[in-house]
């Protein structure tokens, strides 16, 4: 059991065992608590790491969508167009001789494109 020191000042080791305020040795902190820490912090960074790279994943993906959603929308756009000539006839032919058809008495030619 340890005794308080003497504050009185007539024991001479008191100085030498308590060191000279009087107070004991401060020792360092637990090494449970220490490693505890480190394992928080560990803990810590990897869930900023995880959460920084969920947040650049979304950020990529809501900019895929979006050029997506702005080439759907362009397509869109196309076929209203194409719609609109819905009872024209010179068009619709048009669009079908683009898609290589041709009248029963007409020949065919196919050429090299470039």
């Amino acid at each position: 059991m340890r005794r308080a020191p003497n504050r009185g000042g007539n024991d001479p080791s008191w100085g030498e065992r308590d060191g000279p305020a009087g107070f004991l040795h401060r020792r360092g902190p637990h090494p449970v608590l220490t490693a505890l820490a480190v394992v928080g912090c560990l803990h810590l960074l990897f869930l900023m790491a995880v959460e920084l790279n969920r947040n650049l994943v979304h950020t990529r993906e809501i900019n895929r969508l979006a050029a997506e959603v702005s080439g759907l929308r362009f397509e869109i756009e196309q076929l209203d167009q194409v719609a609109q000539h819905e009872f024209d006839e010179a068009y619709r032919e048009a669009l079908a001789r683009k898609q290589g058809f041709v009248y029963p008495h007409e020949l065919l030619v196919v050429t090299q494109r470039r």
